[in-house]
């Protein structure tokens, strides 16, 4: 199984790491503009936001090992009151604050390797021993979860169920599956790795 490099993945991507006893972690790829490779999707009070990590002007077809992230602007602040907005109210919120602020305001050049030890850190906290290995080259994939885990790929959550759980804004905004983990581990904590596994796997 392969699956993309992702900046505090989506659940669905996470249901997948848990499930799986090993997987590998797309490094051969061309950087997909537009993708969870560089964001991530949270639940605001005005509904689904999208926390964008700013890049360095790359070229058209630049591999992603070469993309890297733009620090000009204090970004990872704005992140992180995002996030403390959305979630400090939810039940979880002080209890992983310590682990995740760090994480949000990590200082790697390179986009992939941030991701890898973000993906990591979150494993370790979830206690998912699942291992994961980089690509070396870039083949094709029956099953490509490059693909399906996208943003503009409407029909992952009318195709997996996604058993509904209390969100903060769920009253003003209704139910918004398939966020990224983040919302799991604040909202469900502990038992998130238990939700992981109600996830249904279609592909």
């Amino acid at each position: 199984m392969i699956l993309p490099s992702s900046y505090f993945p989506p659940i669905f991507q996470f249901a997948l790491i848990a499930r799986a006893k090993e997987y590998e972690v797309e490094h051969s790829e061309h950087f997909v503009k537009q993708s969870f490779r560089s964001r991530c999707e949270i639940y605001g009070a005005n509904g689904k936001l999208s926390l964008v990590i700013p890049l360095n002007k790359w070229k058209n077809n630049c591999p992603i090992q070469d993309i890297q992230i733009n620090y000009d602007e204090n970004w990872q602040q704005i992140h992180w009151k995002s996030i403390e907005s959305a979630y400090r109210a939810s039940p979880y919120f002080e209890f992983y604050e310590e682990d995740l602020k760090p994480l949000v305001f990590l200082e790697t050049t390179s986009l992939l390797n941030r991701n890898q030890i973000l993906e990591q850190e979150i494993k370790d906290l979830m206690g998912i021993k699942t291992t994961s290995t980089p690509t070396l080259e870039y083949t094709s994939n029956e099953t490509d979860y490059r693909t399906i885990i996208h943003p503009k790929n409407k029909e992952l959550p009318l195709t997996v169920k996604f058993p509904k759980y209390i969100q903060v804004f769920e009253e003003k905004q209704g139910f918004i599956p398939n966020l990224s983990i983040l919302d799991l581990l604040f909202n469900l904590g502990p038992e998130s790795k238990t939700y992981l596994q109600t996830i249904n796997n279609p592909f």
